[in-house]
């Protein structure tokens, strides 16, 4: 009987597919499962527990999703699976009471192909149910020879559909630039495979802007040395995790790698971000290492080893509960963002934060200096992302965020939907400098410019007029710019804005 103890994969039940077993085994093979659960799972196990008569009734008592029994070729396609090396569809998954919830969809495999997103939930596969199966289970009827296909009935967003997917060779570049560009400073980890720590050093030393974006989202996990190979790069030294099992506790610390990087940190992470990425993101955080933008991770926090039993098989059973540094709990907690940002905007936000040049617009958030440019933030593209960003930052003051060279100069609530605006100057302007040029009426969700009527009464009036009614429950921006020029030839010193919110009506 051997104990496994480098590879101790955090691989939840979001990265679990490997094939079902019958629990069949010898009276000696059920007496080393006994054994080995009593004395190494990583909580007390009562007597009636230990007591069943079957490997299966031993791990069933134990309520474990993380904890199985696997013969030893089905070990080796668990390992597989890690690893992204087997005929399939290409999602992970996590069973829920509705059936399989898919946490991730695998770049260029067949259920991306096939349109399969993350948050749907598979409910049956070729008219078999999936529902109430093991992920062992559902792993065995999905998988198949490469070429051949399969139907799936999804459930999405409480609707049923139906997917036709043709299985394939499952290969992931666990590891990968994209987003921002090649050497931009992005780098995907999309699973924590054996060589996932070395591949991210080689990419980290391509990277040539002064911020680097890691997104670990929709990543299900993998190898825990894996997770404390890359922050060897990050945070050499220091704390990386607490690990504790059912008699002990030890913290764990990155590794010096050779190759260090200082450069200012973001991590992107998600619900679907789990195990062995909830380790990155509880470490960079309890250093203040990386500023986190994304949503709560999923909340796996505890480790897995493999035991070899005499019969051939492998039993992986949680042994131990990992911890941040700062002895935070991940299991069943999660680690949340330091920005809470929806999804759809999430990569956005990081490619603001992350590429404005000398002399763009300055953020402070969370003691760091962040240069976003204007002029990509205004853009249709990216305003939404940014307005979300400052939404979380200034609260009503969004305005200033855009366009912080402007002058506030009036507050306007519970605006009607139709209105004549009116605006006095301190003193007389040119009259002709009044118009679309240098009078904008913008709405603040999105950036629209809105369609005005502009005329003038006088050298110091202004009347704008929206020609169709705003949106109830809204906010508009009235700016004027450095355009508009004095009776005395001179422009305005600086721009003006004034805020609008309209009513219910």
């Amino acid at each position: 009987m051997k104990m496994r103890l480098r590879i101790s994969a955090i691989a939840v039940a979001l990265a679990m597919s490997f094939v079902n077993l019958g629990m069949v085994a010898e009276a000696s093979s059920l007496e080393e499962v006994r054994s080995l659960v009593e004395s190494n799972y990583y909580r007390a196990v009562g007597d009636e527990v230990l007591a069943k008569d079957s490997i299966e009734g031993i791990i069933e008592g134990l309520g474990d999703p993380h904890t199985s029994y696997m013969t030893k070729d089905q070990y080796q396609v668990f390992l597989d699976s890690i690893e992204s090396k087997y005929y399939g569809v290409g999602f992970y998954f996590e069973i829920v009471e509705e059936g399989v919830l898919v946490s991730s969809v695998i770049e260029n495999s067949p259920a991306e192909a096939a349109g399969i997103e993350p948050g749907d939930i598979v409910v049956s596969a070729d008219g078999k149910s999936l529902v109430g199966l093991s992920s062992e289970e559902v792993a065995t009827i999905i998988r198949g020879p490469e070429g051949s296909a399969v139907t799936l009935g999804i459930l999405r967003r409480g609707t049923r559909i139906d997917i036709n997917a043709v299985r394939g060779k499952i290969q992931m570049e666990y590891v990968s630039e994209g987003g921002h560009g090649e050497g931009s400073g992005y780098i995907r980890i999309s699973s924590f495979g054996a060589e996932t720590g070395k591949k991210f050093g080689e990419l980290l030393a391509k990277q040539n802007s002064d911020t680097l974006v890691v997104d670990i989202r929709n990543n299900g996990g993998g190898y825990l040395n894996s997770a404390i190979d890359m922050l060897g790069y990050l945070i050499p030294k220091k704390a990386a995790l607490v690990l504790k099992n059912r008699n002990s506790s030890n913290t764990y610390y990155a590794p010096e790698q050779g190759y260090y990087t200082d450069k200012k940190l973001i991590l992107l992470l998600n619900e679907y971000s789990a195990s062995a990425s909830e380790i990155v993101a509880g470490a960079l955080k309890d250093q203040d290492r990386a500023l986190l933008i994304g949503s709560k991770s999923y909340g796996k926090g505890t480790a897995q080893n493999f035991f070899n039993i005499s019969d051939g098989g492998v039993l992986k059973m949680t042994t131990m509960e990992f911890f941040s540094p700062l002895g935070n709990t991940i299991n069943g907690v999660g680690v949340s963002p330091d920005l809470e940002i929806e999804e759809g905007n999430v990569l956005k936000v990081s490619e603001l934060l992350s590429q404005g040049e000398s002399g763009s617009h300055e953020l402070e958030i969370a003691g760091e200096n962040y240069k976003v440019d204007l002029n990509m933030a205004r853009s249709k593209d990216y305003w939404g992302a940014y307005k979300e960003l400052l939404d979380s930052l200034y609260g009503d003051k969004v305005w200033s965020g855009f366009y912080p060279e402007y002058m506030l100069v009036g507050e306007l609530k519970d605006a009607p939907l139709e209105k004549i605006y009116t605006v006095k100057f301190s003193k007389g302007v040119k009259s002709e400098t009044l118009n679309s040029e240098t009078v904008d009426f913008i709405d603040a969700d999105t950036g629209q410019e809105v369609e005005l009527n502009i005329y003038s009464e006088g050298d110091r009036v202004l009347k704008v007029k929206p020609l169709d009614p705003l949106e109830p429950n809204s906010e508009y921006w009235l700016k004027i710019n450095t355009g508009v020029m004095g009776l005395d030839g001179n422009r305005l010193k600086v721009g003006s804005l004034a805020t609008i919110e309209t009513g219910d009506d």
